[in-house]
């Protein structure tokens, strides 16, 4: 049973948008008011409808650190086994 590896903020990440892979930065993880998880980032470029400096909200769902994406020749590749703790 292998533990997932947790993230916390300051994780460099990339958001997973209608847009693109957007680059960001979590700045936080809380619960909202129903007890699901949410991520805080900062966009860290212009990409589509995000600018650069850009503070948003997810569900983790969407939120991948950089260090769980392998490129591939034609797409990324999203490596499981990680999750986000405050």
């Amino acid at each position: 049973n292998m533990q997932p590896k947790i993230f916390h903020p300051g994780t460099k990440a990339v958001f997973d948008s209608f847009a693109g892979p957007v680059p960001c930065t979590v700045t936080s993880v809380h619960k909202d008011l129903f007890g699901h998880k949410r991520v805080g980032f900062q966009v860290n470029k212009d990409q589509g409808p995000y600018h650069k400096g850009e503070t948003l909200e997810s569900s983790p769902l969407w939120v991948i650190p950089k260090a769980h994406i392998r490129r591939r020749e034609f797409f990324p590749v999203i490596i499981p086994g990680y999750a986000w703790g405050s």
